[in-house]
């Protein structure tokens, strides 16, 4: 039996703990993944608000980051397959400038193999000759 492993994009991270939202079912998985980029990008995030609202992501980011521990860098290999989703967001007639760390989160999932989980297909679209992707 082949194991599901995935990549959660930042937005899936977002919606683990937003009230808001229903929880994303990642049940069909078996392992879990972060990128460093993800927390990066919640960490933007927690740096431009105030008040409630700033308490109310960190504490979704110290609650992600107990969940997951450390995110997979980018690295080497990502910047590879980074280089391969650029062109083909080119091919496709989209500006690879656009959506930059979404791009660089499925380029991770391509280095390790991963599903790429996302709640936003649109910033990754055009990929799915190099990046396995599964929209929740």
């Amino acid at each position: 039996m082949t194991r599901r492993r995935a990549l959660l994009d930042t937005s899936v991270l977002v919606a683990m703990r937003n009230p808001d939202e229903a929880a994303p079912d990642l049940t069909r998985f078996d392992e879990l993944f972060v990128s460093s980029l993800s927390y990066a990008e919640m960490r933007m995030g927690l740096a431009t608000v105030d008040g409630a609202d700033r308490a109310r992501r960190q504490d979704r980011l110290d609650a992600v980051t107990n969940l997951f521990g450390a995110g997979l860098v980018f690295d080497d290999s990502a910047a590879l397959e980074f280089g391969r989703i650029a062109r083909a967001t080119i091919e496709v007639g989209r500006s690879p400038r656009n959506h930059v760390i979404d791009r660089m989160i499925a380029a991770v999932a391509a280095a390790h193999g991963l599903v790429l989980v996302t709640r936003n297909p649109a910033d990754v679209s055009g990929l799915e000759t190099l990046v396995d992707i599964t929209t929740l």
